[in-house]
């Protein structure tokens, strides 16, 4: 497995500074450090090429990118007035291939449509633009790794949310001011939805130790997405949602170095990201490199 970072660093070289700063070899970088991104959707060819190139030459290898996408749910109730979105989605992915980034963490986060009698209508979108996106990531190369929004309560406003009654069960239909959410993927069920209703080896999931707070049953996902698992994430949580939150790796109820000796144990060798570190304990603390030197433990300890 790849200890990867997580790099949103706009130029090469701060990439390349920070990981050697945390001693790490791999990266994944964001499609958005790129110019007019957030306009067209689009990573550009010869920006991504030279990015890439760049990182390399210092000595660091590019593992994965990462990208949303988007929130708006327009484009999955209806993909044909959104083509220029979904074109977005086909040519970042072919550049991606064509610049030798082999495997995208692509957060799925659709909001979900305001009507909950519109769903199945929004996941027969979802998959017309699957129908698509797959089969240009098997022509480019590119190993789509899917993450739901597992949506985590912000720490100010949780007291506030859960005094509502909220509940798994009304995540559905439930609104809160400055609350993000209800989202279409919400938990590992919709991810296996996904992939299951456009079969490919391009087709996998992000094996997300967060999918614990949606109350996924980590030993089970590992055992059922194994030879589908294309990127890992370590992050802990005590309790579960909506009354669950984050804290920093290893402090927390997980069984982080359970899940990596089980993803060891069917195979899996992709990148594996600390991420969602909890609040910092003390001023000034970096908890990016505390959880990194933390993953690197763990898997050291997983026989990695």
């Amino acid at each position: 497995m790849k200890l990867t970072l997580h790099c949103h660093e706009r130029t090469p070289a701060a990439v390349v500074e920070r990981a050697r700063a945390l001693g790490v070899e791999h990266v994944s970088i964001y499609c958005d450090v790129f110019p007019d991104y957030d306009a067209t959707g689009i990573v550009p060819l010869e920006p991504l090429r030279e990015y890439v190139g760049r990182v390399r030459d210092g000595g660091i290898d590019v593992a994965g990118a990462v990208k949303w996408t988007g929130r708006d749910p327009g484009y999955v109730l209806d993909p044909a007035s959104h083509r220029a979105h979904v074109d977005g989605m086909l040519e970042t992915v072919r550049n991606l291939g064509a610049a030798g980034i082999d495997t995208l963490l692509h957060y799925v986060d659709p909001e979900a449509p305001a009507d909950p009698v519109d769903d199945e209508r929004a996941w027969a979108g979802l998959v017309e633009i699957y129908r698509e996106l797959v089969p240009e990531a098997e022509r480019a190369g590119v190993r789509l790794a899917h993450h739901a929004i597992w949506m985590f309560i912000p720490p100010d406003m949780r007291a506030e949310v859960v005094a509502t009654g909220i509940t798994r069960e009304r995540y559905r239909t439930f609104r809160y001011p400055n609350w993000p959410g209800p989202f279409l993927l919400r938990s590992a069920d919709e991810i296996r939805r996904l992939i299951n209703a456009v079969p490919s080896p391009s087709n996998g999931v992000c094996l997300c130790t967060g999918m614990d707070l949606m109350g996924g049953d980590l030993p089970a996902l590992v055992e059922e997405f194994k030879g589908r698992i294309y990127y890992s994430q370590v992050r802990d949580h005590r309790g579960r949602w909506p009354s669950g939150y984050e804290v920093f790796s290893g402090t927390g109820e997980v069984d982080l170095l359970g899940t990596l000796e089980r993803l060891k144990a069917v195979g899996y060798d992709g990148p594996v990201s600390p991420e969602h570190h909890g609040r910092p304990r003390y001023p000034g603390e970096d908890l990016e490199a505390g959880a990194i030197a933390h993953s690197r433990d763990l898997l050291a300890a997983a026989g990695v």
